[in-house]
């Protein structure tokens, strides 16, 4: 059965589909304590493989009925920031399926993809600055102080024991600071691992799905731009040899090359996985000891980084020869 809205006519399932599944996707977190807010982050694969379907003003459709059905559950739950994360992975999901159409390569389609997201965010943040009466910095820090204030609490009610006069707000004061200084790259970093995520996921869901997926490069083939680790070096130096607004701009630079690097040295672990032909056992022991142990991401980002000038997987020397 058809249905019509803003001259623009779906089917109900689909209407159904998308809108019912932004619910249950956005408000997993809430409800599954550990799972939910990975599930969360699934939300623009769903707008993404719906705008695929149906075009793009079907998708906008779906994505604004979407966003008016968080929006009424929200003011009833009093989870306001669903009708954010809402309004953000709808618009991520509806670009990655323009970028999608286009056949870009891997590396561009997930940078276009990314830069979109952070100049969409950006006018979301002044929009909510404004409607609070705060600049961005002042708006980041509300944001950032909001997040701690539970856990903060938390740790005042079991009396956890503190050495200095200031207690636990003192350091979560020091905290605060330190996440204002480095916002810029968690916020790169975070929607960049959302992006690489949903792209990734895509594939085997649109090949069940019968949809069309990129011809992308193989991920055990994928590298950073040679010129790149320039920008490293240079990141590096800042952040050791400047001070005040310079190192903290080196420093941002620094954590967001560093991850672009881990991904190169985690494809090159891929490259290998595939050659030697290594069991699905061992690569998801392997993927919990990244997620469990820090040093092994450090590892791969240094892998990632030598392999410029090693070049392990001898995709430069295939290239010239």
């Amino acid at each position: 059965m058809p249905f019509s809205f803003l001259s623009v006519s779906m089917s109900v399932t689909d209407i159904l589909g998308c809108v019912g599944g932004a619910l249950i996707l956005l408000y997993a977190s809430l409800w599954i304590p550990i799972l939910g807010p990975l599930l969360m982050l699934l939300s623009p694969l769903l707008f993404l493989s719906y705008a695929t379907k149906l075009g793009l003003q079907r998708g906008l459709v779906l994505a604004a009925l979407s966003v008016m059905a968080v929006a009424v559950i929200s003011s009833l739950t009093g989870h306001r920031q669903a009708v954010v994360f809402c309004i953000e992975f709808s618009f991520l999901g509806i670009v990655l399926s323009e970028l999608f159409k286009r056949k870009f390569a891997l590396g561009f389609t997930i940078t276009a993809a990314l830069v979109a997201m952070m100049v969409f965010g950006m006018i979301m943040l002044f929009g909510l600055g404004a409607a609070r009466g705060l600049g961005p910095t002042e708006m980041i820090t509300t944001l950032i102080r909001e997040q701690l204030q539970p856990t903060v609490q938390l740790y005042e009610d079991m009396s956890a024991p503190v050495e200095n006069e200031g207690g636990m707000e003192g350091y979560a004061e020091i905290f605060l600071q330190t996440l204002i200084r480095i916002y810029p790259a968690l916020m790169v970093i975070g929607m960049g691992l959302v992006i690489w995520f949903n792209v990734m996921l895509a594939g085997p869901l649109f090949k069940k799905l019968g949809l069309t997926y990129p011809g992308f490069q193989p991920v055990d083939q994928w590298h950073a731009p040679e010129k790149l680790i320039w920008g490293l070096i240079v990141a590096g130096f800042g952040s050791l040899l400047t001070s005040g607004t310079i190192q903290i701009v080196a420093i941002n630079c620094l954590l967001v090359l560093a991850v672009v690097y881990f991904f190169q040295g985690l494809s090159i672990a891929i490259f290998y996985f595939n050659k030697y032909n290594l069991s699905i056992i061992i690569r998801i022991i392997f993927y919990f000891l990244i997620i469990l142990q820090q040093f092994f991401m450090l590892l791969l980002a240094i892998l990632g980084v030598f392999d410029q000038w090693l070049d392990f997987r001898r995709i430069h020397k295939n290239r010239t020869g």
